[in-house]
């Protein structure tokens, strides 16, 4: 299988070669043009004005030696080692921080001290990682003061006054649109590291304000709770339904992400083949 391009578009776009390993040129137009019509969530989120957007911490990191005493009891999002977090949905239960780690190799700080609103509610987390589906991994927490790795990026409004856009971003970074322009044109996906995909990529998904978009992560934020707390019960009649209705309101999450784009029947048929 190859294919013919002409060299002067590989130039003016190095990203081709990879929508041309699962896609044709149709595909190339459809991505042209949704970069060419939209802003992008990096666009958004990297107006230092506006939002502060940092990983989080390094146990180790060369020699450096950062004091975190005063973080010490803090809830701890340790994702390598226990499953603590899907889409929209953090574990209740999870580990504080160590007394006996009072020191770490990296962690944001400005002046010599710790930025804490890097970790401080409300703010949105994203995971390194994306699904099996190549959905990105996003969570809104609004209450809990979390700790967590630089396995996890953190969105964080300045002064609190545009968390509506979490709402926005989480389920963006989501939809079915995100996996198809991930395996188009992500340089990891399907090609080195299966899962794995740079905030650089992500953050390069097209942005567009939509408060039906933001309304339906919140309906389906609130039924993955509800299925959580019906999972622990010792009988569960329940949860076939809850999950029907999970899909559901994931399937309209889609279908509105997909109208607010514009998809016409051609590139709406590229996204299903891919998907």
């Amino acid at each position: 299988d190859y294919k013919q391009v002409v060299q002067s578009r590989l130039v003016e776009y190095d990203w081709l070669w990879k929508i041309l390993v699962y896609g044709s040129y149709l595909d190339f137009n459809f991505i042209r043009r949704l970069e060419e019509d939209y802003n992008t969530i990096g666009d958004i989120i990297y107006n230092e004005n506006h939002f502060l957007v940092k990983q989080g911490l390094k146990r180790k990191d060369g020699n450096k030696k950062i004091n975190v005493e005063e973080l010490i009891g803090w809830e701890f999002l340790d994702i390598q080692k226990d499953k603590q977090i899907e889409p929209f949905f953090i574990y209740p239960q999870l580990k504080k921080w160590p007394d006996e780690d009072k020191y770490v190799g990296y962690i944001y700080c400005e002046k010599g001290k710790i930025v804490k609103k890097v970790f401080t509610p409300p703010v949105l987390l994203l995971k390194e990682t994306v699904t099996t589906e190549l959905k990105s991994i996003p969570v809104i927490s609004l209450k809990r003061k979390i700790l967590f790795t630089d396995k996890i990026t953190s969105i964080k409004a300045i002064g609190n006054k545009d968390i509506r856009s979490y709402y926005e971003i989480a389920g963006l970074l989501y939809s079915s649109l995100f996996s198809y322009f991930m395996l188009i044109k992500s340089s990891t996906v399907g090609i080195m590291i299966e899962q794995q995909v740079n905030d650089k990529e992500k953050f390069g998904f097209p942005y567009l304000k939509n408060s039906t978009i933001a309304k339906n992560v919140e309906k389906i934020e609130e039924i993955i709770r509800k299925l959580f707390d019906e999972k622990q019960k010792v009988i569960s009649p329940n949860i076939h339904t809850m999950e029907g209705e999970k899909k559901k309101l994931i399937n309209k999450l889609n279908e509105e992400i997909l109208n607010s784009f514009n998809l016409n029947e051609q590139e709406r048929a590229l996204l299903d083949y891919a998907v």
